[in-house]
């Protein structure tokens, strides 16, 4: 049934879902920030709950600016933003009455926005990942006398879910800073602290949120001192404040650590619980890269990292080792078992030898395969063959649909391969031969009936790339961990982002 119709009429004005018809089906819903109806024709439809100020017929206002105020203040504490749709005016200009829709109101056409007369815009519009989908809610306010507008009509219902609590900073109402706080964020940057970690930061230091905007904190002096004050027990702290984290989250938060005889730190692992439930449902595949020191104790970062359901980098944890060998790689897999709960489908990992060689030793081979990452491989080939050869002389393009070639069967990449070596003369190029040993661990031909294949070029690039912005070689333990909240900062908001 459309809610325009005879249904639609009776439910538009003062709609109160605590009365309502008998014809009418409440239904529980996940969102505790809406109420879900269904009428008697199957349409669903969605209220808002606990909204301190609704717009009511006959409440009035000094402006229309004014009105349009409070309805996007409703939208902003409901989950949805406003649009201003049609108007009439007197002779004089002034504003006689005027609409205000869901930005969802309306819908979109193959040549572009339906306009509010009904024709549609011939300019192509930019994409958006937002559609219209022919909301009805809706506030008419209309002059009334002198310089008061009333709203002579109010829908209340919409025909979609209302944003997330976590989504509802990604409307458009709440796109804008005070000027405090563009001038705090950009302290932050300068010292390159996010947003996200300072503003917690602050609370500490200041007391409460509601000081920062009248508080002046000189960022640099103050990165400067927490150098001086951690001094020699830098991995004390980080120990300190990962077992706090610990006992807030009732044991959610997880983390192993190691020391050598003399008792200095040599091996840490931890993850959070948002990295363990995403390991849960996207941990089939998983990327080990430790490619560069992260601190000035040269320990090496090694993040656990992922795909997730929009094609982006989700870290499910992380460690720091002291050594690449063996028996370091076998203890942070341990950790990552006992943390976890369960093995992975599929390890991606570089050409490391005691990274193989502990995977062999930690996993069960009949549960978790493992393969190398292709995308290490290809960076390394204009080192390995030259240049020219492989950028200028068209080696690497006409390597790459064979390499890359997810629908190819090993009968067509042997013969693409051996043309290749012929062509270009390269049968005797030793690390040539090497990586065709052991072809079966990267090229997709041998291994194109897994499933999960279409993500595995995608997992070691975006994290190496996502991280190595927020790598700084000469940092404390503490300041890393600082680093990296703010990566997981960045990297769990637009994950929010893409999901709202």
């Amino acid at each position: 049934m459309d809610l325009n119709s005879g249904f639609g009429d009776k439910i538009a004005q003062n709609f109160d879902a605590n009365t309502l018809p008998m014809d009418v089906v409440a239904i529980e819903d996940d969102d505790l920030s809406s109420r879900k109806y269904v009428s008697p024709g199957s349409t669903t439809y969605w209220l808002p709950c606990m909204v301190d100020s609704k717009p009511n017929v006959g409440k009035s206002f000094r402006s229309i600016d004014e009105a349009a105020y409070f309805y996007v203040d409703y939208g902003r504490s409901c989950g949805f933003d406003i649009r201003r749709g049609s108007e009439k005016r007197y002779r004089d200009g002034r504003i006689q009455s005027k609409h205000f829709h869901c930005s969802r109101e309306g819908f979109y056409s193959k040549n572009g926005e339906k306009n509010d007369d009904g024709s549609f815009c011939s300019k192509q519009k930019k994409k958006s990942m937002f559609t219209r989908c022919g909301c009805p809610a809706m506030i008419v306010v209309k002059h009334t006398k002198g310089s008061i507008y009333e709203i002579t009509s109010f829908i209340e219902q919409h025909n979609h879910r209302f944003s997330s609590a976590d989504g509802k900073k990604f409307l458009k109402a709440n796109r804008s800073m005070t000027v405090a706080h563009q001038n705090f964020a950009i302290d932050c940057l300068k010292v390159r602290i996010g947003p996200a970690r300072a503003f917690g930061l602050m609370k500490e230091f200041v007391g409460g949120y509601d000081q920062i905007g009248a508080t002046v904190v000189d960022f640099k002096n103050w990165n400067r001192d927490l150098k001086n004050i951690i001094g020699n027990a830098d991995a004390q702290v980080i120990l300190n404040k990962f077992q706090a984290l610990k006992d807030s989250s009732n044991g959610r938060f997880y983390y192993e650590h190691d020391v050598d005889e003399s008792g200095k730190l040599t091996k840490l692992f931890w993850a959070d619980c948002v990295g363990r439930r995403n390991y849960d449902v996207f941990g089939d595949v998983i990327s080990v890269d430790a490619t560069f020191s992260t601190n000035k104790y040269n320990m090496v970062f090694v993040p656990i990292c992922g795909v997730d359901n929009h094609r982006k980098c989700v870290t499910f944890g992380a460690g720091l080792l002291s050594k690449e060998d063996i028996a370091h790689y076998k203890w942070i897999f341990q950790a990552l078992l006992n943390c976890m709960g369960r093995h992975p489908l599929c390890i991606l990992t570089d050409q490391c030898a005691a990274m193989k060689q502990a995977i062999v030793d930690v996993f069960d081979k009949e549960k978790t395969r493992h393969h190398l990452c292709m995308w290490h491989i290809m960076k390394k080939f204009p080192s390995k063959v030259g240049v020219v050869l492989a950028m200028d002389g068209g080696f690497l393009s006409k390597l790459k649909p064979f390499v890359w070639g997810e629908n190819l069967d090993i009968s067509e990449f042997e013969a693409g391969w051996k043309s290749l070596m012929d062509e270009f003369k390269m049968t005797d190029n030793e690390w040539l031969c090497d990586m065709y040993e052991c072809r079966h661990l990267w090229i997709p031909a041998y291994f194109k009936e897994d499933p999960l294949l279409g993500i595995l070029r995608t997992t070691s690039e975006s994290a190496n790339s996502f991280f190595s912005h927020y790598h700084q070689p000469g940092d404390t333990l503490s300041q890393f961990y600082l680093r990296f909240e703010t990566a997981m900062d960045k990297q769990r908001n637009i994950n929010s982002d893409l999901n709202h």
